[in-house]
Order: C-alpha cells, then structure tokens, then sequence
C-alpha cells in the first residue's frame, strides 16, 4: 500500500491509513451516521487580513451532508445541505431576521421566511430531487421565502455537488446604502457516491458571488464570472443578486429602502449590537500554497486583484473525542484581526468564520480557479491522499482520549513552509500538583462573575504596571499586577538590581540560584506585583549572537533547566508568581515580529514574522527540556513568544501549548502572550492562550483608549454571546489564572502597588486617563518605599563574585598582593554618566545589565573604580584612570602616567546586548580590542576584565602581557565590590562558562537568520538545522578546537576528582517509562523524575587556599540514534572545600537524563547498550569515568 500521504509530508498514524479510516467510516455509515471530517476554508485580502469560514462533511442515515457554523446567537448553531434530503438548522428569529434585512415581501409578511417557514426547532427543509436529463435541483425555500417557487440551481452531471452560502453583508462604506453578500461555493465532485464515500476525482473550487443592492451589469456579471473561472457564475446568481429571473428564478426580491431598518435587522442577524461606522468592507483574494499560477477575483470595484493564497484545512473527529479547533496556520486565522481605524467585519465578529471543530487535521488541500483539466488530472494522486487520509502527525487517539503526534525524525515541512500541526481543544485545569484547594477556591470565584468581568480578567489593560489585571470590586478583588523583569522590578525605585540569569548560571550554584528567586521575590512581593516575568528559558543561547541570552542562563538546556526550576522555587516561596518566557523557540530578535506596512493597517503585512522551524526530537531534548523543569516546580504562568514556531504564531500554535505544554507536560498555570505578540482573538483562544498582555493594539499591544480596542476584551463578551467562544474554555483561562492566586495566598493582605513604580508609565505608555476604573485598586500605600533587606546587598555581591570567571591567570597574577600602583583603563570602570537606568548607547559607566524589558533601574550602584579606589587606599597606595576608549586606543599610554610603571594595569570592558536586537559581533563594544591591545604594548601585567552579555571574541587572549581574564558577566548593583574580593583574593573564583567561547566567531554554528533578501510575506524562515548539537555539542560532535570549553573556569587552588562508581537505584532500568496514570502531571510522566542511578566521586581540595570546585557529569549514550551529541551535561554541584578537605559528591540521574526522544514512539527511550558516565571540571577536561548497562 503506497502511503500517499506521506509523499506530500505529512507523517500518518499507523493505525489510521486511508483505506483503513475509509473502512471505519463505512461501519459507522451502516450504524446511521459518521463524521467524515471537516474543513476550515482560510484566505487573506490583499491588504493582509485573514479570514476564514469552514464546512464539516459527514454522512448520515440520508447521504452525504455538508453544513457549516453560520450566525449564532447565544449557542452554535448548524446550516447544512444534505442528499437526498436536507435541513437547516438555525436560530429561531433567523428568518425574521433575515428578512427584515432583506426585506423579503414589502407587505409585511415577513412570516413567509420567518418563523412559520421553520418549525418549532428552527428548521427549514430544503428539497433535492433529480431534473430530467441526469440535471440536478436544488430547491431552496428559505432563501427566497416563496414556499410555492422554490429557487432552483441546475447542473447537467451526474455528479452530485454540495453548496455551503454564508451570509456575511456589510456596508461598502459609511455614507453608501449598499450592502454585499459573500457567499461561498465549496463543491466536492465525486465520481461516484459508493458506500465507503472514496473520493474519486477531487478537486475544490472556490467562488465568490457579490450581492449588491441594486442589479448588477451585465459586464459585472460576466466579469465576476470570468474571474471566479466558474462557467455557470452568472446564471447562479441568485434573485436578491441578479434583479432578474434565471433558470427558474422568481421575482426579485429588492433590499430595504431605509438605512435604518437594514442596520437593526443586521444587527439582529447576527446578535450583536455594533455602531455603522465601525463596519468596513475589504476584498478578498486569495493565496495558493502549491502553485505560483495566479487568477482574479471580483473585488468592490469590479475590478481583478491577483489571487495569492487559498488553504483548505482538513479534519477528523475522532468517535471518543469533542472539542473545537482551528489549525496553528501562518496566519492570523479564525480570529479578532487587529488593525488600525474602523474595524472589519470580519475583525470584530468572529464567529462567522472561527472553526468550531474537534481536534482539526491540516492536510493542505488547494484548488485553484481557471485551472485546465490536465492540471486537475496531473494533481489528482496528491489530492486523493489529502482528502481522504484524514490522519496525520496530530492524530488524536479515540480509545484513551490522548493526543499522540506521529512526526519523521524531521522538521515536517508542507511545501516551501514548516508547518505545525493542530492539537484540540485546549486540556482543562484539573488542580494537580497540590493546587486543588486553591482550584476550588477558584471556581468558587468564577461562578459569581459575569461574562463582562471574565472578559476583564483574561485581558491586560493600562494600569501601574507593565501589565495589568484590573479588578471586581463587588468580589472583593483588586487585580493583578505584572511586572518585568529577569533580575529586578524594571521601573521601581528603592530596589535592588541582582546579577543577570547568565551570570547566576556561571555560579553552577543551585542554592544561590533559589536564594536570588527567593530575594528577587520579596521585593516584588513588597512593591506590590503579584506576577514576576521571569525566569527565562528563551532564548536558550542556540546562537551567541542572540541579544536577550544574558537574561536566561545557559546555551545547555540541563543546566537552564536547574537555572529554571530553583528560579522558580524561590520566587514562588516569597509568595510570587513565577512566569517561564518565552515559550518557544524564540532564539533571536531580530526579525521576531511582523512588518506591518506603514501606508496601511495593522494587518496589513509586508512580512510576517520569522518561523523557528524545529523538528520533533529537537524540540524535545533542547528547547521543550527546561521548560519541563519550571513545569515540574508548578510555574504559575508561562509566556508564549513573538515568532512563528514551524509556520505558526507562537501564541496561537495549538501544537505547542495545548498539545505539548498543557497536553504532555501537564502544565497546570495559564498561558499569557508576550507583549503584542497576539495576532488573533478565537483562533489564540482555542490554541491555549489564557491572557492577553498588554490587552491593547498598536506596537507591541501599548494602544489603549477610545477608538482603539482588543483581540480579547469586548471581543470575548461578544464571543461568548453568538456562541464563538465557549463558556467552558473561557472559565477554564480564568480558573487557571486564579488558581495560583489563591495558592500563593495572594488573596490575603497582599501589598498594594508602590504609587512610584507607575510613576514612568503614566508619562508614557499608561496615561491615567486610560486607566481601567477597577486597575486603580492595585495602587496604595507608601510611595517610593524601600523594599531592600539588609542582607541583600551583601548577597548580590556573592552572587557576583562567584559568576565571574577567571580564564587565564598566568604565573598566579592574580590575586592582587601588594598592588599599590594600579592603572585603570576602560569605559566600564566608573559611573553610568546617563542616569541609573541602562541605555544602549551610554558610552561611560559601568555595565550591571542589558537592555530592554530585562533590565533594572539602579537605585544604588557599586561600580569598579570606586571599590578599587577604596580597596587600594587601605594600602596607601595611587589610584590611576582612563575611561576615554578612543584616547586609549590612540594614544601612547606612557605619557598617560607617572614615570613609574605600574603595578598592575586594570581595563574594564563591557559589550552590550538588548531586546529587540542580536549583537552584530561578539566583540567587546568601544574600540576594546584596541583598548587592551595598546595597553597591554606597554604593560606587562595586564588584567582584563569583562562585563559582557556572555560570549566574547577575545583575540588578543593570548598576548604574553595580558596576564589574567576576567570574564564577570553582569554582575548587578555590587559590580565593583564583587570584582575587587576576587582581584585581591578574598573570594577564590569558581565561576564555571556557562557557554563555549570559540577560536573565531566564524566557529558558531548557528547565527541569526538575518541575511534572507526575497520580499515574499512568508520568506522569513530560520531552519534549527544544527539539531542537537548546540554550544559544546557542536564542538564536541566535529571535533572542532575551542578558546575555552564548556564549563572551564580556573581557581586560585586545585582539585583532584577519584574513585568514579555507579550503584543501580530503581530495582528495573526498562527502555520505556511506566505509562502513567490519567491526567496532567506537571512536568510529564512522573517515572521521567525518577532517579534510576546514582553517580559518586571522590573530590579533593589539593591546593593551599580554600575555594569552591564544580565537579560536572556528563552522560554518554552510544547506542541513542544518529545525531546525539558524544556526551552531554547531566549533574553538577558546587562544593566548597577547606584546604586539604576530601568530600564525596553523589549525582542523581533521573529517567530522562539518560532517555532520548524517540519521534516514532512519542516517548522517552533509555538506549540500548552501555551508558557511560564522565565526571570533570569541563566538557573537555574528564577526570574519572564509569559505565553502566540498563537491565531491559
């Protein structure tokens, strides 16, 4: 049996075949019914908007029936076509509705389409019956509302062909009484109408037809006609379209005559009370994904516009399954389109074209228009199998209800794009974890709110804060606030500023770790902020150019993982919310959104954002394994990220959050957007997104205010109400974001917002003119209160020694014993000369962060040159500096100071990076190659110190002068004292790289995606090509030499590791985990955090001052499939040991430390064969080893 599917891509689940559904489908056909699927119909106009409208197809007692989700009013409704018999059921006042809009008899007997046309259920029938001469008919009754002339279409073939009319009319523009129906043909021709219902000879073809309020030329006609490629066009136009009679036709029915009447009957149509002006008209066109052959379409001016894109999105429904969905398109599918200005139809009501079906299988299935026979023919093979297949890589089992996803070892790729397949619906909360109290206080909470107030609480608003929940008074709640960032409270006054994520993964200190989360929680805690975003696990530092690496913690995913899992502990502990960003795949910034053109709106696209496309194993062993630790720890929220993610925007990729993060990682926290990262309301919704940040259009999300509006907000109110949203998924976003409220106990005397942290956001983005009403009830208390502990400065400096680390240190230049000369060069030494918050282009001042979202406003601030004044002044010893780089660079530095040499020349570098952009090299920033080059020309004891982002170029690392590097990261407000206890040798250094430093920057492997020149919409791809082998794992997997390795750092002492042993701790080591039982469990299948071994070594201070080693386990796995890295990091542990001392140091391995994705099993997988274990100070410097062979 050739799989034809997968000859197109697509990766099928065995058990679901073609031939194999077809049979199925047949058995359901003898038992009286069965769905056979159902398609979602996504186009975009040439101004960019996307819409959508979709068709299920199935078959019942009578034949074969196609239906779609029409206009709805507090519940979906179905309008369906079915032969030999058919019937629409829709709601109650659709009739009247209907004809009060058209205006049906002018007599008022608007009865005849209105409800005495349906019966007590709000049906209509609509009749078939066979022509004469193998003709078919189509009586359709409730379209003209003439019950004794019926309306009839007429096709000479023995085919039978099914039509799906969506009425969808608004207003061409404010002042014009002209309405437009866009009705759309879906005809599926089959050869034959056997009982296993085989598509023979597919092929869909699309139309539109125009309804104007006044008859149509006959060159109007003709042209919609000729552009539409449909032969039949003109003579289907229907008599509220032509004026005139056709085929059989009765009279014209006229539209109303006042403007009054049509708006209120529109209105009621479609339930939902909207002002005229808000309705705006915008031509379709449409895209084909498989083909570069164009053709026209009738656009407002009866005009032609090129035809670019069409895609037909094929589901299965599973028996055992029910739910919604909608397909993680490219695309702004099936939502609230944001834009600037009056706002579509389309954009504001959704519910005429979001997809309501089950877990939904994109197939991409294209027709195009004005296509040859021979063309149909040449694509017949390939349409066959995406039709009928129904199957494919997000194959939903219908015996336990779980999602299981089939996917080659490779990116699926559809086409020229990567594609991400659709998971639905979106998993519920269950309160596992330890959260079922707190879920049920929730619950508790939620069934007292109205619609309204549920739309509030899923939607950010202007506030204090950079993000915000406004409040329900009645109930007792005052909101939520949201505040940035990685290593402090952005915009807050009298609080601390810690080291970056990067640095504090340089400790390799899990305690410190959880001691900064717990530190950094308290003082959100006492500033009023109930959600920290932070920690950070994206960008995980696939390229060492990526501008935000500093604020998450390493390029290995094992040791981000601790970094993410004690960060998370500790913030929660000090009673905040944790949020783990930027899920995922978000590994650069450039590019990381969509360019919106300028002369236009907000939906009109020049380029969409760029796609991360990653393949299964991939995303399982690198991007999804630190986020499953955070998971693990119960991470209240999570943030979905800016890019595309294989096709689809991150926050509306039903794959990765509700199939990976809610489905197999059992996440039981809520799932909010980055900053305007959202791009659709129903279709965001339905993909797992629970809050939208900052709930406002514009960049990034920051417009608020009359005239402007929300992909949630109103929308959700609105959505709820005709049935495109269901009550049950909105609940389930609010329990989820209140569950860890009440967990947190963040319900009780829980501090009000400092006045002052708002101060900078009311002159700027959050005027308190726009101000939610309910968002004032976050602020009160103490303005500008001082949240720092005493402890705490004492702690940052700790923190900042232990993450510097000492690469080169030749002939024990350091530390300092009797410096009592000291020469300072650099622009890192002194002050910041452009206030205490970081800018990117402050050219003095010491660097403690980054820029954008993740940085700190410094309220106080340590900086090099005055600790080493103060340190040296102890020894009555001169202080010399030089911040001017360029004097530095240009300039021979012998007349720069006394005829003395001194002691020790000290330059200070620093490079900075930032969101919103990668770095253009990994040089230091300010001419600091030829900083270092001149001073080290003159002095021969050279100490270079760093405050860098991470990775640096470091040519002139080798030069006989330069005598020790310092690599100290971003060390946070207590730089200056920190790096002084490691010069002068109070603390030795046991800092650790927490990524590789290369010979030469043309060593990476994986730069940003910056260098694509096409102008295609959708040409910004970046393919994760390299895999696995990220950082050292590249290195190690090409055998490729290195400055400096993975996890190298030198100390002032040494260590010696011994006596490697391995000891079995589960009685059975089998391949395959234990399935586990139903229901989430946060962070996957519990056997995966199972210790299975245990690894001991002997560990030894051997030299002659106390410090602090970091002995690394690395596991290797040669029987894993091709493409695992030689070893990779699996346990560390920071251990401080006095002179002399000898400790025992046990690693724990879990389940999955020694598993690798398997993406035919969708499971973890132990290899076969011999396990070996290396312990070391390095990737590349292994002192003892073990091995150990799993028992199958």
């Amino acid at each position: 049996m050739v799989n034809r599917a997968a000859a197109v891509g697509l990766s099928l689940d065995k058990a679901e075949q073609p031939e194999s559904y077809l049979r199925k489908k047949k058995n359901e056909k003898k038992r009286g019914a069965g769905e056979l699927g159902a398609g979602r119909l996504a186009y975009r106009t040439h101004h960019g908007k996307q819409f959508t409208t979709q068709c299920r197809i199935s078959r019942n007692s009578r034949g074969l029936k196609i239906s779609r989700d029409p206009f709805s009013s507090s519940s979906p409704h179905v309008f369906s076509f079915h032969a030999p018999d058919a019937r629409a059921k829709l709601p109650r006042d659709f009739g009247s509705s209907l004809g009060d809009m058209v205006n049906t008899s002018r007599r008022g007997n608007k009865k005849e389409i209105g409800p005495t046309t349906f019966n007590s259920a709000g049906h209509a029938n609509i009749h078939w019956s066979k022509g004469s001469g193998g003709a078919e008919k189509w009586h359709d009754e409730m379209v003209t509302g003439k019950s004794r002339r019926p309306f009839t279409y007429v096709r000479q073939s023995t085919q039978v062909e099914m039509k799906i009319a969506g009425n969808g009319g608004i207003p061409i523009q404010k002042r014009a009484l002209v309405w437009r129906k866009l009705v759309y043909w879906l005809t599926c021709h089959t050869g034959k109408t056997s009982d296993t219902m085989g598509f023979v000879n597919p092929s869909i073809l699309l139309g539109w037809m125009l309804q104007v309020s006044y008859p149509p030329t006959p060159h109007k006609a003709s042209a919609l006609a000729k552009h539409t490629g449909l032969s039949v066009v003109s003579s289907a136009l229907s008599p509220l379209q032509s004026g005139r009679r056709e085929h059989g036709n009765p009279d014209p029915v006229p539209f109303h005559r006042r403007q009054a009447k049509r708006e209120k009957a529109f209105q009621n149509l479609i339930g939902l009370d909207i002002p005229r002006s808000s309705l705006t008209w915008q031509a379709p066109t449409i895209r084909a994904t498989t083909s570069v052959t164009t053709t026209h379409i009738l656009t407002d001016r009866t005009t032609a516009t090129s035809m670019t894109r069409t895609e037909l999105h094929v589901h299965r429904k599973p028996a055992a399954v029910s739910g919604k969905g909608e397909g993680g398109s490219s695309h702004r599918n099936g939502g609230l389109h944001k834009e600037r200005g009056p706002r579509s139809f389309f954009t504001q009501f959704p519910s005429l074209w979001s997809s309501r079906e089950p877990l939904i299988i994109l197939v991409g299935v294209i027709c195009l228009l004005n296509m040859a026979p021979s063309f149909f023919a040449s694509i017949l093979p390939t349409a066959v199998a995406l039709l009928v297949a129904l199957g494919g890589a997000d194959a939903q089992s219908s015996t336990s209800g779980r999602f299981t996803w089939v996917q080659p070892a490779d990116t699926v790729i559809l086409g020229q794009y990567g594609h991400s397949p659709a998971v639905y619906p979106s998993p519920n909360i269950t309160g596992a974890g330890g959260w079922e109290n707190a879920l049920q206080k929730a619950r508790d909470f939620v069934s007292q709110l109205t619609v309204e107030e549920k739309a509030v609480l899923v939607t950010g608003s202007a506030g204090p804060c950079v993000g915000n929940i406004a409040g329900i008074p009645r109930l007792g709640f005052n909101g939520l606030c949201l505040q940035d960032g990685p290593l402090a409270i952005r915009m807050a006054d009298y609080a601390s500023v810690f080291s970056a994520g990067v640095s504090i993964a340089a400790t390799w200190d899990k305690k410190m770790m959880y001691d900064r989360g717990v530190a950094m929680g308290k003082e959100f805690k006492a500033k009023g902020a109930h959600i920290a975003l932070t920690p950070v696990a994206g960008p995980l530092g696939r390229s060492a150019y990526a501008g935000r690496n500093w604020e998450g913690f390493s390029a290995d995913p094992y040791l981000t993982g601790i970094g993410m899992e004690t960060s998370v502990r500790g913030l929660q502990d000090a009673g905040v919310q944790a949020t783990a960003k930027h899920w995922i795949g978000n590994e650069q910034e450039i590019m990381r959104n969509p360019v919106f053109n300028p002369n236009g709106t907000l939906t009109d696209v020049d380029f969409e954002a760029i796609s991360a496309n990653i393949d299964d194993r991939t995303m399982h062993e690198v991007y999804m394994f630190p986020f499953a630790n955070s998971v693990k720890a119960g991470v209240a929220a999570m943030m979905c990220s800016y890019q595309r993610l294989n096709g689809s925007y991150a926050c509306q990729n039903s794959k990765s959050t509700n199939g990976l993060l809610k489905g197999e990682l059992g996440f039981e926290g809520y799932v909010m957007s980055d900053w305007g990262a959202v791009h659709s309301g129903v279709a965001s919704i339905e993909a797992g997104l629970d809050m939208n940040m900052p709930g406002g259009l514009g960049a990034y999300g920051f417009t608020f205010g009359e005239g402007s509006g929300s992909f949630f907000g109103g929308n959700i109110t609105r959505g709820v109400n005709n049935g495109t949203i269901e009550t049950g998924r909105l609940d389930d976003m609010i329990l989820r974001i209140m569950t860890p409220y009440y967990w947190l106990g963040q319900d009780k005397d829980y501090p009000l917002v400092d006045p002052s942290s708002s101060y900078f956001l009311e002159q700027t983005l959050f005027p308190k003119k726009l101000w939610n009403q309910n968002v004032d009830m976050l602020v009160g208390g103490e303005a500008s209160r001082d949240v720092r502990e005493k402890t705490t400065a004492k702690l940052i400096r700790e923190h900042g020694a232990a993450a510097a680390v000492l690469l080169k240190n030749v002939n024990k230049a350091l530390p300092l014993k009797s410096a009592k000369s000291v020469a300072i060069f650099g622009n890192d030494a002194g002050d910041p000369t452009q206030g205490y918050y970081n800018q990117p282009n402050y050219e003095y001042g010491t660097l403690t962060a980054g820029g954008g979202s993740g940085t700190g406003r410094l309220t106080s601030i340590v900086t090099p040159l005055d600790a080493i004044k103060n340190r040296v002044a102890q020894d009555n010893g001169i202080v010399q500096a030089w911040l001017n780089n360029t004097l530095i660079a240009t300039t021979d530095i012998r007349s720069l100071w006394l005829p003395k040499l001194p002691d020790v020349c000290i330059v200070m570098l620093k490079t900075w990076a930032e969101e919103a952009d990668d770095r253009h090299d990994l040089n230091v920033n300010w001419r600091g190659n030829e900083v270092v080059e001149s001073v080290a020309s003159q002095c021969n004891n050279t100490v270079v110190v760093t405050h860098s982002s991470g990775i640096n170029d470091l040519p002139w690392a080798d030069h006989p002068n330069v005598t020790a590097i310092l690599a100290a990261h971003y060390p946070g407000e207590q730089s200056g004292n920190s790096l002084v206890d490691l010069l002068w040798g109070d603390v030795s250094p046991s800092g650790k790289l927490p990524y590789t430093i290369a010979l030469k920057p043309g060593d990476y492997n994986a730069p940003p995606t910056t260098n694509i020149t096409t102008n295609g919409k959708e040409d910004w791809q970046s393919y994760f090509e390299e895999k696995l082998e990220v950082d050292y794992k590249y290195f190690d997997a090409h055998n490729m030499s290195v400055r400096y390795e993975f996890g190298f750092g030198l100390s002032y002492t040494t260590f010696a590791l011994a006596d490697a042993k391995v000891s079995q701790v589960a009685e059975e080591v089998a391949a395959r985990a234990p399935a586990a039982s139903d229901g989430p469990h946060p962070g996957g299948n519990p056997a995966l955090w199972d210790t299975v071994y245990r690894v001991s070594v002997s560990l030894s201070n051997t030299g002659d001052v106390a410090g602090a080693a970091v002995p690394q386990l690395y596991v290797r796995m040669p029987g894993a499939p091709a493409g695992t890295p030689p070893r990779q990091l699996r346990g560390f542990e920071r251990v401080q040991l006095a002179v002399g001392e000898t400790k025992t140091v046990d690693f724990d391995l879990m389940r999955r430390d020694i598993s690798y994705w398997d993406v035919v099993l969708q499971d973890w997988i132990i290899p076969s064969g011999e396990l070996g274990f290396d312990v070391g100070f390095s990737s590349r410097d292994i002192k003892v080893s073990a091995s150990a062979k799993p028992v199958a």
